[in-house]
């Protein structure tokens, strides 16, 4: 019932180093900027967090369709996976909640103000330009929720559209899911614009899992489903003023299976309908030489209804929620840097709820209150020249947040962190630290949520943590050759973490203390475009330290995670997989049900060809190579084998 309750409720500045003119500083820049990281451009090796960038052109190429397929391979992030096409993917970041982790669109927010978490399957690759990851706490700069990190999700373009061009991709798999998507992007006199349409539909009404604990191969019902999603953007590129609005809309019907061992048509009957848009307009305005000025707004609208006949349920819940942001960027001295931002948000949910006797029903609703958020946060970053055995350049960043809200008054977020650089001839290194306090509002699900089950708690208490990072980053780079490791370490204890306790009813409450603590181990190895791989392991013993007496560890999260992601160019061919390892986790709050270890190898090969013009893509892939059984949620199997090909065509 508590997964019930779940699913179905539902800055870009400057230069990375600040424009210095030494030779020195600039040949440090051997990766991409991460804007996500302090809201400006920084890129691994310059920031004290450890942050990641994926490019959209990147996944692609290697067939990856949604947001949630790009990170189920990353380094210290944990996949939860609710099976299936239709099953949600919440990601977890150091052995962090869902709703513990900011995923943003174009720099705002887009969970879900209701119940906190994002479907990151829900979110298609067709458009995006990056995908940006920031591990730790991050609420000195992003307010509520950014407790174990931030995912940014970019679609905004810089460059004008020279000429027409469209593109269409086309996937089919042995589960009979079929996957359909058309892209255009025209220039308009200045303007330029981009338009992509995806519809994904399985008509079947089951589907082929490996029961992991009796090791037969079940089949899985009421799993169709039926997505449009339409997304759009138009921008006007400039280099003292750039102007973009971009806009989504998701139509989607879909039936919800049951566990495993409740897979009969006779008591899996769960539907479910979304409808989702939104609206992301976005100025830039340089206004002079040493200013810049960022301007942002975000409306979101989602209605979900929720059947299931057995037992009868009938219910939906509405939500809207809106954010404006505005930012500042001053460049005061060469290397010193300040920002200013000031935002404000609100939400509102309504629901109702009817269930029991279908002909005589028990009504439950919620009305929420309308809550407000205001936001105002300083940032200064400083990078000096200091030439010692262990830099050459030194960089600090400090930030500190104040958030009002509405219901729980006042809440301060700083950070300090600082990072030191240096490269001598082609080895090159990084050492860094960070500190900081972070918190978790409570969603409206928690305070306000009644029927189905389960019911919210108005006493409520926010979630307060403190974060701790240092990390290492070793590197050699050399005729198209870069070899990278990097060690993060980080502890991150909280206070008053709020937990769904499976209760009659489902009910939210307060755990007087928690921790996760641990490290993660990355090395990347590229050469030129021929090759690329990255193999990260990640230990993270996330824990519940409530009772002096013992300590727990926390439900769905492995101790040990490990990762191999490779391509090799070997053109017109390419060949690419996925290797992962998660150790077994618990699954229920006194730690005597275990979820079993699994490893799962993706593999796929693709060749390209240009005739007249256009480009040819064809993709084999097979997922889940080794037929493994597996669960990541107790009871929610992911699929076995599927093959899947794809055809894209662009011109």
């Amino acid at each position: 019932m508590c997964f019930c309750l779940t699913i179905c409720l539902r800055g870009r500045s400057g230069a990375s180093l600040h424009a210095q003119d030494s030779s020195d500083v600039r040949h440090y820049v051997l990766e991409e900027a991460v804007v996500t990281a302090s809201r400006s451009a920084l890129d691994n090796l310059h920031s004290p967090s450890s942050i990641e960038r994926f490019a959209g052109s990147d996944l692609r190429e290697r067939n990856v369709q949604s947001a949630a397929d790009a990170l189920s391979a990353a380094a210290g992030v944990d996949l939860r996976d609710y099976g299936g096409l239709t099953g949600a993917k919440l990601l977890s970041l150091r052995g962090s909640t869902g709703e513990q982790v900011m995923v943003l669109r174009n720099g705002l927010k887009i969970n879900n103000p209701a119940h906190g978490l994002a479907d990151l399957s829900l979110i298609h690759l067709d458009e995006v330009e990056s995908i940006e990851v920031y591990r730790g706490g991050a609420s000195a700069i992003y307010g509520a929720d950014a407790v174990g990190g931030v995912v940014n999700i970019i679609t905004h373009r810089t460059k004008p559209v020279e000429s027409f061009s469209a593109s269409l991709r086309n996937s089919t798999t042995s589960f009979r899911r079929l996957s359909t998507g058309v892209a255009v992007r025209f220039p308009v006199q200045r303007w330029s614009a981009s338009l992509a349409y995806r519809r994904e539909y399985q008509p079947d009404s089951s589907y082929r899992v490996n029961d992991p604990r009796s090791g037969r191969s079940p089949r899985r019902v009421n799993s169709s489903m039926d997505s449009h999603a339409l997304t759009g953007e138009v921008w006007l590129p400039g280099q003292r003023f750039r102007i973009s609005a971009f806009g989504n809309l998701l139509l989607r019907r879909a039936e919800l299976p049951g566990t495993i061992y409740n897979n009969t048509s006779y008591v899996a009957t769960e539907r479910q309908r979304d409808a989702v848009w939104s609206l992301n307009p976005h100025v830039d305005w340089r206004a002079s030489e040493r200013w810049t000025v960022q301007w942002a707004m975000a409306y979101h609208s989602s209605r979900i209804d929720y059947n299931d006949t057995r037992p009868f349920i009938d219910s939906y819940t509405r939500t809207h929620d809106w954010s404006v942001e505005m930012n500042h960027r001053w460049q005061v001295l060469s290397g010193h840097v300040v920002r200013a931002g000031y935002s404000i948000e609100g939400a509102h949910a309504t629901g109702q709820s009817r269930e029991g006797d279908p002909e005589s029903p028990g009504i439950f609703g919620f009305d929420s209150k309308k809550t407000y958020r205001h936001g105002l946060w300083l940032s200064e970053e400083s990078t000096w020249i200091l030439r010692t055995p262990v830099s050459d350049l030194v960089k600090a960043c400090t930030s500190i947040r104040g958030d009002y809200h509405s219901e729980f008054g006042e809440a301060w977020s700083p950070k300090l962190g600082a990072c030191l650089v240096r490269k001598h001839r082609r080895i090159y290194h990084t050492l860094r630290a960070s500190a900081g306090l972070n918190y978790r509002s409570p969603t409206l699900n928690e305070r306000f949520w009644q029927g189905s089950g389960a019911s919210g708690n108005p006493g409520i208490r926010p979630e307060k943590s403190r974060s701790l990072d240092a990390g290492v980053i070793v590197g050699w780079s050399s005729n198209g050759h870069d070899l990278q490791a990097e060690w993060n370490l980080f502890d991150i204890r909280s206070r008053d973490q709020i937990v769904w306790l499976l209760t009659s009813p489902v009910t939210p409450a307060n755990l007087k203390k928690t921790e996760s603590f641990g490290f993660e181990s990355i090395l990347r190895y590229t050469w030129d475009s021929v090759t690329v791989w990255t193999i990260g392991f990640t230990q993270n013993r996330a824990v519940d330290r409530s009772d002096p007496e013992r300590t727990f560890r926390l439900l769905n999260s492995p101790l040990y995670r490990f990762n191999v992601t490779g391509m090799v160019r070997l053109r017109p061919f390419r060949i690419y997989g996925t290797l992962k390892y998660a150790s077994e986790r618990f699954v229920n709050r006194e730690n005597t049900a275990v979820l079993d270890p699994y490893w799962l190898a993706d593999i796929g090969t693709s060749y390209t060809a240009t005739w007249a013009r256009v480009r040819w893509d064809i993709h084999v892939d097979v997922r889940n190579v080794l037929d493994t059984a597996y669960e990541t949620v107790s009871l929610y199997p992911g699929l076995a084998r599927e093959f899947m090909l794809t055809v894209g065509i662009r011109y």
